[in-house]
């Protein structure tokens, strides 16, 4: 199978993780959350940490000329993933936490600017954690996500939210005071077309959230990798901080700056003591690391050159 690169155009990879390390993995993840999780879990609870759509052991390989990630295997479509309701509700407390906490970082970049009511859009909006957030800062979200489970969930809870792609919104030019993208652009087939599209709506930030390459290629304790996501890599591509810009400057957006980041789990209900002394202990590590790519996930923000 010759690979060509989404971002580049490239067709020279290097292999930096085998199918047989991917399925060591595999079972590494299994082990893991196993061993994290308080009482017996069913199935449905261990839905985006055990059950993920890349789930097969597949191979890892980056490109030589711009540092993406790719995973050979397409998995199957997020459209049809299938999410209890009482998990979303889980979901929905944590990312809604989550993202309170990132008032400081983020709140200020639309009110400066275009002060109450920004109209701002989340593409892969999820359960409606940002949606709700967002509405909280006064601002005017919309969300869209494949996803029929999350969309139906979320609009349920009150969330602008329309279930299907961003180019089928076919959205007026410059009706975005911000895109964001969390969580979601790793797993995007065609990355150019959608910051394409992107661009087209957008007139002020873009803010994009993704897992670091570096961090699973320069990591080796099933622990960090466990907590951050990364074990058996389940995502589409892997980005550095420079493949992103890479990308974003070609559609003209400059880089405003990069934020490292821990993982954002679905859940933190029924963790173990362990499991959660891990994770302090995790973000106390990366307490000092200036640098976006060491840590577990990174966040991007941009800004158009017009």
């Amino acid at each position: 199978m010759i690979l060509i690169c989404p971002i580049c155009g490239a067709s020279g990879f290097q292999r930096i993780a085998s199918c047989e390390r991917i399925e060591r993995e595999l079972a590494l993840r299994d082990e893991f959350w196993a061993a994290r999780i308080e009482g017996h879990a069913r199935e449905e609870e261990m839905k985006d940490r055990t059950d993920v759509v890349h789930n097969t052991a597949a191979e890892i390989h980056v490109c030589d000329e711009c540092g993406l990630f790719v995973r050979d295997d397409d998995g199957r479509g997020f459209a049809g993933d299938v999410y209890a309701p009482y998990v979303m509700e889980r979901m929905l407390r944590t990312y809604i936490d989550a993202f309170r906490h990132k008032e400081r970082l983020y709140r200020p970049l639309l009110d400066a600017k275009f002060g109450k009511g920004a109209r701002v859009l989340e593409i892969g909006s999820y359960v409606g954690g940002f949606l709700h957030v967002a509405s909280e800062w006064g601002w005017d979200a919309i969300g869209v996500d494949v996803g029929a489970d999350t969309a139906h969930f979320a609009c349920a809870h009150g969330y602008h939210t329309r279930q299907a792609t961003l180019e089928e919104c076919a959205f007026d030019d410059a009706s975005f005071d911000g895109v964001f993208i969390w969580n979601t652009f790793e797993q995007l087939e065609r990355p150019h077309e959608v910051i394409a599209e992107v661009r087209r709506i957008v007139r002020g930030v873009v803010v994009i959230r993704t897992p670091s390459a570096s961090f699973y290629a320069t990591t080796s304790s099933p622990a960090l990798l466990g907590h951050a996501n990364l074990l058996a890599f389940p995502h589409r591509y892997g980005y550095t901080t420079s493949t992103l810009d890479r990308l974003m400057m070609q559609h003209g957006f400059d880089a405003v700056a990069h934020h490292g980041d821990m993982h954002i789990p679905p859940t933190r209900s029924r963790l173990t003591a362990t499991a959660k002394r891990e994770e302090d202990e995790m973000r106390a590590m990366l307490a000092n690391k200036s640098d976006a790519n060491e840590w577990p996930w990174f966040e991007a923000i941009y800004r158009s050159k017009c």
